[in-house]
């Protein structure tokens, strides 16, 4: 072959590239029908959920190496169409990821936790941002160091998502695993950041704060919703038979209460997940804990309560009990009345 022949693989990269820009605008479409397909199989705990949870894993695989395929497949000699090419798929991966998770994520929201609002909030502006071309072009893919944090945030979410899905981790777990995603990105991307930080300017604060973003998420980790969990009902009742709850009641007097209270929930997983939660009993300064457990694949949620009887003297007052994981992300929040006199 000639030197001035252009080779069979790169002819093939740019068809590839023309097709996609001329198309450009399926990319979404597909992403976003692919993710509320995957939410309702997993509802529906049909195993082909947890396939198309392994292909969107197999797209979060590419996230690391696309960094170092131009680089080591293609070489410098063709930077320019193999970053193209690259960067868009890694757009396209993103995509899919983002609105892989985002029905999870909706799902599992709690308008009572403002964190839970403001992170839910802040990946759908990152979907919306990965499907605008211009704008992913002008401040995305031009950005190396930005392009970094972009692969974090979806690694981060991807690991969030996947995981319970894929390969049956709680919450607990997938919130570590998800977090050290986001390290690998801080670690890989801190000395370029540094290399690129002007002189005259303290590199120890950069590196400072690319520490914190971790440890910001970590202390934070109460405001990420529990993807992969639904609660489908959560009431206060007098008694459980069955496990079902008897005598639903939003409001009980002191005597009532000296017999004792349900706090009965279902909770919709995955199949086969098996997950710690947390009843949280609370009245003003006064909390409690009392954990269970619950295993996915019921389609109606798996049904679990929590019983309390011994209440402090001054119990009169608004009560709440938060469903929580035990990593604190609340899952329900079920308020009740106490009242000093018989309620009728």
């Amino acid at each position: 072959m000639s030197s001035r022949q252009t080779p069979r693989y790169q002819t093939l990269l740019r068809g590839f590239e023309r097709l996609f820009s001329r198309y450009f605008w399926l990319i979404p479409v597909f992403s976003f029908c692919f993710g509320w397909a995957s939410f309702v199989l997993v509802q529906r705990g049909e195993s082909l959920a947890q396939i198309i949870a392994l292909m969107a894993f197999g797209g979060w695989v590419w996230l690391f190496i696309q960094p170092l395929v131009a680089r080591r497949v293609f070489g410098d000699k063709h930077q320019a169409l193999s970053s193209n090419v690259s960067n868009f798929l890694s757009q396209s991966i993103q995509q899919e990821i983002f609105f892989f998770a985002l029905p999870f994520l909706f799902a599992a929201l709690q308008w009572q936790s403002a964190g839970q609002i403001v992170f839910t909030g802040f990946i759908v502006a990152a979907a919306l941002l990965s499907t605008i071309d211009p704008w992913y072009d002008r401040y995305i893919s031009r950005h190396r160091l930005i392009s970094f944090a972009f692969h974090a945030l979806s690694s981060f979410v991807a690991a969030l998502v996947i995981l319970p899905i894929a390969l049956k981790l709680p919450t607990e777990k997938t919130l570590i695993v998800a977090l050290g995603m986001l390290v690998f990105w801080m670690v890989f991307a801190t000395p370029k950041l540094v290399k690129l930080t002007p002189h005259g300017r303290p590199r120890a604060l950069v590196v400072l704060a690319v520490c914190a973003v971790p440890a910001l998420v970590w202390f934070g980790r109460s405001g990420i919703p529990a993807a992969g969990l639904e609660v489908t009902r959560a009431v206060i009742a007098i008694d459980v038979q069955n496990h079902e709850p008897v005598d639903l009641i939003e409001q009980l007097s002191v005597d009532q209460l000296k017999q004792g209270v349900y706090a009965h929930v279902a909770i919709k997983a995955p199949n086969g997940l098996t997950q710690d939660i947390l009843f949280e009993w609370r009245h003003q300064a006064y909390t409690e804990s009392i954990g269970a457990d619950i295993t996915g694949g019921r389609e109606e949620g798996y049904r679990t309560y929590s019983m309390k009887s011994n209440f402090p003297e001054s119990a009169v007052g608004a009560w709440f009990v938060d469903v929580r994981t035990a990593q604190g992300q609340l899952l329900r929040r079920i308020p009740f009345q106490v009242s000093p006199a018989v309620v009728p």
